[in-house]
C-alpha cells in the first residue's frame, strides 16, 4: 500500500503553476518554507511581548524557546527541498529520518538552552516554544 505523502505532509513541495496550467517563470517560495517564516514571525513576536513583561530575560528566553524549534524546522525543511529532486521513492525514507533528527535536535536545543543560560524565565521559554510550533495553524491567513 502507497502512501501519498503529498496529501498528509504540509512540508511537501508543490510545483506552482499559473492560472493556464503552465510553470511561472518566476520561481515561488516553497509552501514548507512559507511555514518556516511564519515561526520566525511569530517567534519575534512573543519575545517582543515577553520582553514587555518581564523584561530581558523573558525576552531572551521566548526567543530561544522558539528558536529551538525553527531551527531544526528550517535544516528539515531545506533538507526536504534538496531531497524532493530525487526519485519518490527515496522520499518516505527521509521524511522520517528527518523527522526523527528534527525532534531530537528540538530536545537537545532545549538541553542547551538550561546549560549555556541558567538564568532562563521557564514560562516564557515554554510560551515561545508553544507559540512557534503551532504558528503553522496560520498559514491559510498568508497568501503564497
Amino acid at each position: 500500500m502507497a502512501i501519498d505523502f503529498a496529501a498528509v505532509n504540509p512540508y511537501y513541495p508543490h510545483v506552482f503553476r499559473t492560472a493556464d496550467g503552465a510553470l511561472p517563470d518566476v520561481p515561488r517560495r516553497e509552501p514548507m518554507l512559507k511555514a518556516v517564516f511564519l515561526q520566525i514571525g511569530a517567534t519575534i513576536l512573543v519575545a517582543l511581548a515577553a520582553g514587555l513583561i518581564s523584561g530581558t530575560r523573558g525576552a531572551l528566553s521566548a526567543a530561544l524557546g522558539g528558536a529551538a524549534c525553527v531551527l531544526p524546522n528550517l535544516l528539515f525543511a531545506l533538507r526536504l527541498s534538496l531531497v524532493s529532486k530525487r526519485p519518490a521513492a527515496s522520499y518516505p525514507l527521509e521524511f522520517f529520518v528527518g523527522e526523527f533528527f528534527k525532534i531530537a535536535s528540538t530536545v537537545g536545543l532545549l538541553a542547551t538552552v538550561q546549560l549555556v543560560y541558567p538564568d532562563v524565565h521557564w514560562l516564557a521559554l515554554f510560551i515561545g516554544l508553544v507559540v512557534a510550533l503551532k504558528a503553522n495553524l496560520f498559514a491559510f491567513l498568508v497568501k503564497t
